[in-house]
């Protein structure tokens, strides 16, 4: 049995929460969980993100083709095409609600289970984190970046024109880089790698997960303030820190992560932490028999 929850906050420095979590529900014939995490410089991607979620959301059973697909190359095609599909519908959306501009400049990250039943993808378009946590109790980080500073956005797969744009950047191919967080807390073993594609699939077999989870770039916007406020200074608080403590749950019942970011978010007001950028957590946990 798998349970899912997602959960999202607004940052320090943000006037609209642009970050937007989905989780399923027990009825779905395939589960899934998905975030999207909309520019903060183009306008309404709030609204785009809750689009792009909802759209690949519903669109789920053509994620079956991609996942059965027995070429790399011809499962980055599939994917391609399903995520046209679910941009032709968010435009088809915005138009009708009368949203003009770029407001499908946003992330999309989730977790699908396979048809199979007895595996889970991560699915990586943009930049942001997926978290295996193994039951052996380690905790496997995938951290998704563009060093420039520019994500590859789904919006790109259908407009040649700004791809082209994108893929002039220099110093921003795709890199993720893979962490294992052991049970004690201290990290293990670190290494990084360059996908051909700018976004990426990460398959999991289920029997070795306790759960899997995926995190917007917000991890990496918190600061410690240190001292007074008249004369304090701020740190940057390391990204496998902020992993640690999100991803560190009690008990899977219900609303497992929404109970996880509560509870963070007290624990930071204590330590004097502070994330600028919004945050999204959505999770699957995969229950034993």
């Amino acid at each position: 049995m798998i349970q899912s929850d997602a959960a999202f906050c607004i940052g320090k420095t943000h006037k609209v929460c642009q970050d937007y979590a989905l989780a399923d529900n027990n009825r779905a014939a395939f589960r899934s969980v998905w975030l999207s995490d909309g520019c903060s410089s183009s306008p309404n991607t709030d609204i785009g993100a809750r689009l792009l979620a909802h759209g690949i959301q519903q669109r789920l059973s053509g994620f079956g083709p991609v996942a059965a697909a027995d070429t790399a190359e011809l499962q980055q095609t599939l994917l391609d095409t399903l995520i046209r599909k679910n941009l032709r519908f968010a435009a088809r959306s915005a138009k009708q609600m009368g949203i003009p501009g770029a407001f499908l400049d946003a992330t999309l990250l989730g977790l699908v289970e396979a048809g199979d039943r007895q595996s889970v993808y991560a699915v990586l378009y943009g930049d942001g984190a997926v978290v295996f946590g193994r039951t052996d109790g380690t905790r496997e980080v995938y951290r998704s970046q563009y060093p420039a500073g520019y994500p590859y956005y789904p919006a790109y797969a259908g407009d040649p024109d700004r791809f082209a744009c994108w893929n002039q950047v220099a110093g921003n191919p795709h890199t993720i880089t893979r962490t294992t967080l052991l049970p004690d807390g201290s990290v293990g073993d670190n290494c990084t790698f360059v996908p051909e594609a700018p976004y990426h699939l990460l398959r999991q077999p289920i029997e070795t997960l306790c759960f899997a989870v995926v995190l917007s770039d917000g991890i990496e916007s918190f600061q410690n303030r240190i001292g007074p406020e008249t004369c304090s200074t701020v740190k940057a608080v390391d990204y496998l820190s902020v992993i640690q403590e999100l991803t560190a749950f009690k008990n899977f019942r219900g609303e497992f992560v929404h109970r996880r970011m509560h509870k963070f978010k007290k624990d930071c007001t204590q330590r004097g932490w502070h994330h600028n950028d919004d945050i999204s957590v959505a999770a699957l946990y995969f229950e034993k028999e």
